[in-house]
């Protein structure tokens, strides 16, 4: 029988957990080297990238650039990423030395990066059931629209954000991934537009959507 939905986000944040406390030691171990070798490094990173996107062929940088693209992270983290890959690639493709302090500075970003994206990975999705159960009338009582985090305010661009949100969840649950994904398009491309606080309040909701369009597409 194969594993339900829940069971295989549970397995999913059990990798996560420890691929991140394995990559979390080897990076302390590495910054307390008394020389560094850039390949090290260049391994590193590339190993996590490889196990976090589940891979297991090796990619080339613009592939690994392709694939994170498409993985919502907040501006601050994929500009890190977007540095990262700028700097693997002067590993693979340059005769540039590499000093300890340089690459010890690659390592905290490094270090950055895995713990965002496993901690977006591995934070509770209640936000997320609760407005599941909104969409379908799973609960008894039903939940009115103060009670959801985030986004209580009347304003019309919250309103229009929060509609896009119900239409692509909607979707998923009928089995309409084409229409679902078409529709989490219009969304990004309008949260996009917003300031940044409108961002910082819906990014969570923004990339557990992200989240439920993958799994909806890996289970066809």
């Amino acid at each position: 029988m194969a594993a339900r939905p829940e069971e295989k986000r549970g397995e999913r944040r059990e990798i996560l957990s420890r691929l991140r406390q394995e990559v979390t030691r080897k990076i302390a171990f590495l910054e307390h080297k008394a020389v560094i070798d850039y390949r090290e490094v260049y391994h590193l990173v590339r190993g996590f990238f490889k196990e976090y996107l589940e891979r297991r062929y090796e990619f080339t940088i613009n592939e690994l650039r392709e694939e994170i693209s498409k993985t919502y992270v907040h501006a601050t983290v994929r500009d890190d990423i977007k540095e990262l890959l700028k700097v693997l690639e002067r590993m693979e493709y340059t005769q540039t030395s590499f000093g300890k302090d340089e690459l010890v500075l690659v390592l905290e970003r490094f270090k950055r990066v895995v713990e965002h994206l496993v901690r977006a990975e591995q934070r509770s999705t209640g936000s997320w059931a609760r407005i599941r159960r909104f969409l379908l009338k799973e609960e008894e009582e039903p939940i009115t629209i103060s009670e959801l985090p985030a986004i209580e305010s009347a304003d019309g661009l919250h309103i229009h954000l929060r509609v896009l949100l119900e239409r692509t969840y909607a979707f998923l649950d009928d089995g309409h991934l084409h229409k679902a994904a078409t529709q989490y398009k219009e969304l990004l491309a309008l949260y996009e537009t917003c300031p940044e606080d409108i961002k910082q309040e819906f990014y969570e909701l923004l990339d557990e959507t992200y989240q439920r369009l993958v799994e909806a597409s890996d289970g066809k």
